[in-house]
């Protein structure tokens, strides 16, 4: 059955999306052993099987594919270290074929006593918290090779999972309304050729780099403790420090998780929020971490703020959301979609730090005969970011990686490292949150 595309529209025609996660396998798997892992895995989850399809309103559509079958690439691995960042970036100019039901791809590189796994995954398969699962469903499978997998349907986000307290205000919605009848007067459906063209066109003129970081050990044992002796979440400091380091008013995005409670199917449950903070250097670090963590928890607690921007771009004429992308990248002349490029921050005015925390996993270590030594990921350069940062901590370590903008360079790598030395070097005495 096909199943509709609703909060998720915003992705659909995104050139800049992936979500891409790195595991690396201790215990050598073989090819054969990773490739069965990974079928059985990408068979439990339907979504993974389905392609995109269009009505002749430009509704979207999961529609699964009966006879599906994951992409593997087997892969020699020579650097542990750089191998996965060559990877990700050949990878993201690679378009997903999603009309023909390609919505993510696995590499596995083999190296002489490790294997690392890379999945990269279009935003439309699911969030980062449901790649983060598919990769205990995939050493789980490899660990324990007779066993069987629940089958889990498409399962996205729907109407009754967004409170009714969550609704946008009346004159926003007649906003919205009479921006949607005017569109509809010219309305396009846009195709996938329309897509690639776009996409090209965005590819041509970006380029990208990739930081890694990781705080482990006695430091992330120091932070988690600074943290709740000042009542705030390692999320609000992490953010704090970045805001730090940026050395400027920060309009900060950050992802939430709005996640059903045991629900570990892939999927979009992700929502977002923003703040915007100036690092107050006459005040100690943990009094902004207590400033940041207000702002953070005054809007998560506030469904209209919580769920604003689901509920915002889902109102939209879900072309007109299509349209924003192709406008920005000159490959659409309409007022109204230049416009809605413009409001989205598409075309200039971008969220200076983005964060995307997938917090601690309980994924286990150990897998029968195999181990997960390491985990991390990269969150999707949207095209209305900056730079994003994207965390993950498994295995008494939390890695940090920041991807941005190529043209900015040193500064990025001074921002960055800064951020984290920020993290690592609190001593200050704790003080109470307001």
């Amino acid at each position: 059955m096909d199943t509709k595309i609703k909060y998720e529209r915003v992705h659909f025609f995104s050139p800049s999306i992936n979500i891409c996660m790195v595991a690396t396998i201790g215990g050598s798997p073989s090819e054969k052993a990773m490739n069965e892992a990974i079928g059985k895995a990408f068979a439990r989850h339907e979504i993974l099987g389905c392609r995109i399809i269009q009505s002749n309103d430009g509704t979207a559509y999961y529609s699964p594919l009966p006879d599906a079958v994951p992409r593997i690439q087997i892969r020699k691995l020579d650097d542990i270290d750089t191998d996965w960042i060559k990877l990700i970036h050949e990878q993201e100019r690679v378009p997903f074929d999603w009309e023909n039901g390609e919505l993510i791809r696995f590499f596995v590189l083999q190296g002489e006593n490790v294997t690392q796994l890379v999945i990269v995954a279009h935003h439309l398969a699911g969030d980062g918290m449901s790649v983060l699962y598919l990769v205990k469903d995939i050493m789980t499978a490899l660990g324990n090779p007779g066993i069987g997998m629940e089958k889990l349907q498409v399962r996205n986000l729907r109407d009754d999972d967004i409170p009714k307290k969550a609704g946008l205000n009346p004159l926003l919605k007649l906003m919205i309304s009479m921006t949607n009848v005017r569109w509809r007067k010219i309305k396009r459906v846009f195709k996938y050729s329309n897509y690639r063209g776009m996409f090209t066109s965005f590819w041509d003129k970006k380029d990208t780099e990739i930081l890694k970081g990781c705080i482990s050990g006695d430091e992330l044992n120091a932070l988690i403790d600074k943290c709740k002796q000042n009542n705030v979440t390692v999320n609000s400091a992490i953010t704090t420090a970045f805001i730090k380091a940026s050395g400027e008013r920060s309009d900060v995005g950050l992802a939430a998780s709005i996640r059903p409670q045991g629900f570990e199917g892939m999927a979009n449950f992700a929502t977002g929020i923003s703040i915007q903070y100036t690092y107050d250097d006459s005040r100690s670090f943990w009094e902004n971490v207590s400033s940041v963590h207000e702002l953070i928890y005054r809007k998560l607690e506030n469904p209209s703020k919580k769920y604003f921007i689901l509920n915002f771009m889902a109102s939209l004429d879900p072309t007109l959301v299509d349209a924003a992308y192709l406008s920005a990248e000159g490959c659409l002349d309409n007022n109204l979609a230049r416009k809605a490029a413009d409001m989205f921050g598409y075309t200039g005015n971008p969220k200076s730090i983005s964060i995307t925390n997938l917090t601690r996993t309980d994924i286990p270590q150990s897998f029968g005969n195999y181990t997960l030594s390491d985990l991390f990921f990269v969150a999707p350069l949207v095209p209305n970011a900056r730079r994003i940062i994207g965390i993950l901590t498994f295995g008494g370590k939390m890695t940090v990686t920041m991807q941005f903008d190529k043209s900015r360079g040193a500064d990025e790598r001074v921002f960055f490292t800064e951020a984290l030395k920020i993290l690592s070097d609190r001593q200050e005495a704790p003080v109470t949150a307001r």
